[in-house]
């Protein structure tokens, strides 16, 4: 092409309104139009000597510079979306389009045309970033979970730092600060300790409007600062761009969110400040409704701890435990209540139910419910005519609401349990050897007005036997009834729930693998059990004061035999899952006739014994169970589905002759 073609080409290219440039074959920018220098402000040589890649954002120009390269090596159009530096600074995004233009056969050159897209590439950007903003937030479980969700969104996508400040009682509490380095986190936390911000000293909360500081200089923070101490540590966070929006809902001020960048990345732009004003409001509707939320559940939550028993009855021979597990993933409290109480002819009453709907009202409802239970009962009813009295005490209170509900009466003479159940899952009895008694039996729910509930008799329940009860919410976690009630049948065939020391809380491990879709109530009755006792792997005093409780109980108890020999296979096994499974141990202990036997539970990896243990008995790897094995009989472990390990042996010792 000569002069005068390539200046009518330039001539035609200074008409266009975009950024237009030419390069030669290998790539070499040989002209730009005049949109370039107005926009970038460089000068000629400038542009010439390489001004196209000096312009291109540094996070983009190894993507730019691969595609091009690609397309000079193939001949093929580069189309990339890339910023380009204005002569403010500032960046904005551009179409960058390429085509080579052929003589002879051959690209003769490149014919570059740059588009500004920044408005449209930016609010694509937004309004992504706002709809995963709506579902990271509309995730949340809670208040803390929301703003949780909302501080790692904004970091890094919208800035380096986010920190979120709640009004409570007319002071501004700091509860969220994020940033990517957890070092950088911890130092924001302590100057928030030390330097709190004041609510006057806030722009965004006094005024309702955001505080922009695109460009934060000393002077420009000089009226948040405190002291001398104040300014060194705020300047050591590094940040350069300030941005304060408040949150805020249905006419009230929740707080504000504040936002930072380091001089890493370029500062706040108009578009930033009006992105963090909407993510703010609509953060503020989803947190205000967590927190009202909240504040119901934290009512609900404090009116059941009333309403439920403060402790259980204490009877020779029985031992109750119960726990309780509040859902995870609904923010309103259930209505679930356990019960247990003693009549004055010494029968005990034990009753578990389970009101529809949540929060306050199903907590008020439940109150109900279980007290009516126990009024019915202390008139001397069976459990059907109790069942019966409290169906007619609901349908007359609530007659729009329905329950479940199980209610037995045992009598610790006999170990005589009657029983009835009012569309409540069925509880179950473990024998001594492991047989599963399901207690089936007849009856509708409660507030259906037909009071047709059967009552049914276990007579003489054998020692060692296990009563659980439990309310739906427990086989329900998995989203699959036969599944929950599988892991329910395996954990209690298993006898490693009749030595723990809660048994309660050891079903509640084994089956509810999974966050609690809904409130879990259990309550186990033990027929004749041993002694149990139960600390942390870490706690090392409980550890030590458990040891010495186990030796004088098993030298009460026996007559011969190697008591030091007894208290070292218990301190080897503990040892051992003090090594490897850090976290809650029970350890029970089981006369068999003459012999007692040992059982250690863990809350660790499943593991196998050794077919053949070491012959070095100071070897370290798998001395202790040597000796266990060695000084024991019967040595034997088991793994427990969802649990841990169950490992057993007997002791060598004898009962005491009477």
């Amino acid at each position: 092409m000569n002069d005068d073609s390539a200046r009518g080409w330039r001539e035609a290219l200074e008409a266009i309104p975009q950024i237009v440039w030419t390069a030669d074959p290998s790539g070499r920018t040989e002209w730009f139009n005049a949109r370039w220098y107005d926009y970038t402000g460089q000068n000629v040589a400038q542009a010439l000597a390489g001004g196209y890649a000096a312009a291109i954002h540094p996070a983009d120009l190894v993507v730019v510079r691969e595609a091009f390269a690609h397309a000079i090596e193939t001949g093929d159009p580069l189309a990339n979306e890339h910023r380009l530096r204005a002569a403010d600074g500032s960046y904005r995004w551009h179409l960058g389009t390429a085509r080579p233009l052929h003589e002879a056969g051959q690209i003769a050159r490149w014919i570059g045309v740059s588009t500004d897209v920044d408005e449209r590439r930016r609010s694509a950007d937004a309004m992504a970033f706002l709809a995963d903003a709506a579902e990271a937030l509309g995730n949340a479980i809670d208040l803390d979970a929301a703003l949780a969700a909302l501080a790692k969104l904004v970091v890094p996508t919208l800035a380096d730092w986010c920190s979120v400040y709640l009004l409570r009682d007319g002071e501004l509490v700091p509860h969220t600060v994020h940033h990517r380095d957890p070092v950088k986190r911890a130092f924001a936390w302590d100057i928030l300790r030390r330097y709190p911000l004041r609510p006057e000293q806030s722009h965004a909360l006094r005024t309702g409007e955001p505080l922009y500081i695109p460009v934060a200089t000393p002077q420009m923070l000089a009226p948040w600062i405190i002291d001398e101490q104040h300014a060194a540590a705020i300047a050591s966070l590094g940040f350069n761009s300030v941005l304060a929006v408040p949150l805020a809902a249905r006419g009230g001020t929740l707080g504000i969110m504040q936002l930072l960048r380091e001089p890493h990345r370029d500062p706040f732009a108009p578009a930033d400040r009006d992105l963090a004003v909407v993510l703010a409001q609509r953060a503020a509707v989803v947190l205000d409704n967590a927190r009202a939320t909240e504040r119901e559940r934290r009512i609900a939550h404090t009116f059941q701890e009333a309403a439920l028993p403060r402790a259980l009855p204490r009877i020779d021979g029985l031992r109750l435990d119960v726990v309780y597990v509040a859902s995870e993933r609904d923010a309103g409290i259930g209505g679930d209540w356990y019960d247990a109480f003693v009549l004055r002819d010494g029968k005990l009453v034990v009753s578990i139910g389970d009101v529809a709907g949540k929060g306050v009202d199903a907590a008020v409802l439940m109150s109900s419910l279980r007290q009516a239970v126990r009024v019915a009962a202390y008139q001397g009813l069976d459990p059907a005519a109790v069942l019966a009295a409290t169906d007619e005490a609901l349908s007359n209170e609530r007659p729009d609401r329905i329950a479940t509900a199980f209610v037995g009466i045992l009598d610790p003479a006999t170990w005589t349990l009657v029983y009835a159940s009012a569309g409540h899952p069925p509880a179950l009895l473990r024998s001594p050897g492991g047989a599963l008694l399901t207690l089936t039996t007849s009856g509708p729910p409660l507030g259906l007005r037909a009071p047709n509930h059967v009552v049914r008799t276990i007579a003489a329940i054998p020692p060692g036997s296990v009563l659980v009860t439990y309310t739906d919410g427990l086989t329900e976690a998995t989203q699959n009834v036969l599944e929950g009630e599988r892991r329910l049948n395996d954990v209690l065939s298993d006898d490693a729930v009749v030595y723990s020391a809660n048994p309660a809380r050891f079903v509640r491990d084994a089956v509810l693998r999974e966050n609690a879709r809904d409130d879990v109530a259990i309550l186990v009755v033990g027929f004749g059990r041993d002694a149990h006792w139960s600390f942390d792997a870490e706690d090392a005093m409980a550890a030590h004061g458990a040891r010495s409780s186990f030796v004088q109980y098993l030298a009460a108890g026996a007559d011969e035999g190697d008591l030091a020999a007894a208290e070292l296979i218990f301190g080897e096994l503990v040892g051992n899952v003090v090594r490897y499974a850090p976290g809650p141990i029970d350890v029970g202990l089981e006369w068999n006739d003459e012999r007692p036997t040992l059982h250690v539970l863990d809350r660790g990896p499943s593991f196998d014994l050794a077919a053949a243990l070491p012959t070095d008995v100071l070897s370290e790897t798998g001395r202790g169970l040597f000796i266990v094995d060695a000084l024991g009989e019967g040595l034997a472990v088991n793994a427990v589905p969802g649990r841990g390990n169950h490992v057993r042996v007997v002791l060598p010792i004898r009962r005491k002759r009477r």
